[in-house]
Order: C-alpha cells, then sequence, then structure tokens
C-alpha cells in the first residue's frame, strides 16, 4: 500500500509543478520558474524513487506476482 500510495503523491506533485509552470508554458517569452515548481518536482522526484525502491521490495524481497516454479 505504501508503493501506491508514494507513486500517487508523485503523480500529484507533478500535476501540481505543471501547474505552476503554466505560465512559462505559454508565455511567447522566456519566464523564470518559481521556487514552488522547482520544490514540488524536486519533492515528487524524490516520492518517486521512494516508490520504486518500495516496488522493488515488493517483487524481490516478497516476491509479489512472482511465478513459483
Amino acid at each position: 500500500m505504501q508503493h501506491v500510495a508514494f507513486v500517487g503523491l508523485a503523480w500529484l506533485g507533478y500535476g501540481i509543478a505543471l501547474f505552476l509552470r503554466k505560465d512559462a508554458l505559454t508565455a511567447s517569452t522566456t519566464t523564470a520558474l518559481g521556487a514552488g515548481a522547482i520544490g514540488a518536482s524536486l519533492a515528487s522526484a524524490l516520492m518517486l524513487a521512494v516508490g520504486g525502491w518500495l516496488g522493488g521490495r515488493l517483487v524481490y524481497t516478497f516476491g509479489a506476482n512472482v511465478a513459483k516454479s
């Protein structure tokens, strides 16, 4: 359950970062990114890394969805 929660929070964080960057994406001139957008992206990357690590533990440590020979 923690794996799904971390990955879901990462998706949410990336959505928030995209919303915060909407002005920079639609501007015809160069617009600086805000600290909030960069912070949300970095926090989301960290959550995605933790979610990936937890998913790896599910498979390699606990054998989740692995066929028994």
